[in-house]
């Protein structure tokens, strides 16, 4: 799912479902398959290998001898929330993966490709052109269901809108960023590496924050998450993506962390 294509299979349910199934104690891999994919179902399908599969790239889960064990410290799979934040811990990992060079697109362009891109397969061309490997439709499917449990955005009728505030607030929590403190917006977004790094390009020189960011801020912000300044004599001003009807509509220098 994240070393190279990308598989519906593998939706993110799945795997945490098969985490805590496994959480119980060791398990055969054929007594896993059939309480995950019960017999009387008379299923043909391979789903179970694609998610055991995802989940063992992941770090999760081990399989030694047609037994699969837990790996991964039970904490980080204690409910959805913390399951999100330790596949987010992972990503930079799969550098080389169609998730991680479709989200790095994706989140520089992402407006645009909702309003030009009306159905899956001209995206799947996109995307191909874009990241120079062959991207199927199912790659698509699949990467929008992680992407949407990510946090990178919110579907809305298919389309990816780009809203990185889940991501951005999961970030957060997983670095224990300290609360109350003034941090000019470089800091801040330092304190979010290597985490972020899939969405803000550390080797970048812009200043300028993309839609996904942009909109992650600004919603965090509304949400009394975090507050955004722009103190006009600070040194280093960011910009994100404008939005006239919201306060801070273009430039921010801090980010103050309020819960």
């Amino acid at each position: 799912m994240f070393t190279k294509n990308m598989y519906t299979e593998a939706i993110p349910e799945r795997i945490f479902a098969l985490c805590k199934l496994v959480e119980k104690g060791s398990i055969s891999k054929l007594e896993a398959k059939e309480k995950m994919e019960p017999h009387f179902l008379n299923s043909t399908n391979n789903y179970f290998q694609v998610y055991l599969t995802t989940a063992r790239e992941l770090g999760l889960i081990a399989e030694l001898d047609g037994n699969l064990s837990l790996i991964a410290d039970k904490e980080k799979i204690k409910n959805m929330n913390m399951f999100r934040r330790y596949v987010i811990s992972k990503l930079e990992t799969f550098k080389d993966g169609y998730f991680y060079k479709v989200t790095e697109e994706y989140s520089k362009n992402g407006l645009n490709l909702c309003k030009e891109y009306v159905n899956i397969a001209e995206s799947a061309s996109y995307f191909s052109k874009a990241i120079n490997e062959k991207v199927v439709e199912n790659d698509l499917r699949a990467w929008r269901f992680w992407a949407s449990f990510l946090g990178f955005g919110y579907l809305h009728n298919m389309n990816m809108i780009p809203n990185a505030d889940i991501f951005l607030w999961e970030i957060i929590k997983l670095k224990k960023i300290e609360m109350k403190k003034l941090y000019p917006i470089r800091s801040f977004i330092d304190e979010l590496r290597p985490y972020c790094n899939i969405l803000i390009n550390p080797e970048s020189k812009s200043k300028e924050l993309n839609i996904a960011v942009s909109n992650g801020l600004r919603t965090l912000h509304d949400q009394r998450k975090i507050e955004m300044h722009n103190i006009p004599d600070s040194k280093d001003m960011w910009t994100m993506i404008q939005i006239d009807t919201h306060a801070i509509s273009r430039i921010v220098t801090h980010i103050e962390i309020l819960e």
